[in-house]
């Protein structure tokens, strides 16, 4: 995998877009589109993408999680962080919550599938 998101198409698209119909947008728009542009160009690349590491419960672990097939090990988000999490051909913001020992996203419980990164401050850029 390299560049999990292709940021060159999508930084074009939206310059191509402002200096098309600039005129049509409202000043709102634009500085969204402007936002936007800067937030694409500081987008983790794929190194920086952590996969959730699950493993078998262990004896004692099922004793102490009936409900659990599974452990997620670190490095994972805390609970209730907001992330950026990726299935390998999108990209999205969630939140990472744990309740009564389960872990799961807005999106779903499938962490075999995703991947995820701490969502970059504007700061970092």
């Amino acid at each position: 995998m390299s560049d999990l998101i292709e940021r060159q198409p999508i930084l074009d698209e939206i310059r191509s877009s402002i200096a098309h119909f600039e005129e049509m947008y409202t000043s709102d728009e634009l500085r969204m589109l402007n936002q936007f542009e800067q937030y694409i160009s500081i987008l983790p690349s794929a190194s920086t993408w952590n996969p959730f590491y699950l493993r078998e419960l262990t004896e004692d672990e099922k004793k102490k999680y009936p409900r659990s097939r599974y452990m997620m090990d670190d490095p994972k988000p805390k609970a209730g962080q907001d992330i950026l999490v990726t299935d390998g051909s999108r990209a999205w913001v969630d939140t990472f919550y744990v309740l009564y020992g389960q872990a799961f996203l807005n999106a779903g419980t499938d962490f075999w599938n995703y991947k995820w990164a701490p969502i970059p401050s504007p700061m970092d850029a």
